[in-house]
């Protein structure tokens, strides 16, 4: 068992990132499961709602970390070691699940106020995203 003294010697840019992945893909994954499909919620095993869970939302996730990526790499010209790829990695992926919060956080609160069927929360969040793509794409080419 890892001691306390392990613990620390993590650092802190690792604990945001896990911290913020689990905030942008597995938490609104168990939301919209919870949501929407209720009995599937009551009914699964705890791992396989994880794996669920992320497999509703980690195509989200590297989408949007991975337009994070083309754009720190398109303003930032750094050497390329290995200790700078990792943190610039890291950044992008706590970026990535940033931005991945309103597509996925939206239709559960969609839900919240008029019951949808999952078909429309799917489509509302496929929608918030399309914004979210087109903005920062619109924001990346007017600023070259």
């Amino acid at each position: 068992m890892p001691s306390i003294a392990e613990f620390k010697e993590i650092p802190p840019i690792t604990w945001g990132f896990v911290l913020l992945f689990s905030i942008g893909t597995i938490i609104p994954g168990i939301l919209l499961i919870f949501l929407f499909r209720e009995e599937l919620f009551i009914s699964v095993e705890s791992v396989k709602l994880l794996f669920l869970s992320m497999g509703i939302t980690l195509p989200v996730w590297v989408c949007n970390t991975l337009f994070t990526i083309l754009a720190i790499n398109s303003e930032t010209k750094r050497d390329n070691n290995e200790e700078d790829a990792m943190h610039s990695l890291q950044i992008s992926g706590m970026f990535g699940a940033v931005i991945s919060v309103p597509p996925l956080y939206i239709p559960a609160l969609v839900y919240l106020f008029y019951p949808i069927c999952s078909n429309t929360g799917f489509y509302v969040g496929f929608g918030v995203e399309i914004v979210v793509i087109a903005y920062f794409i619109y924001s990346f080419v007017t600023n070259k």
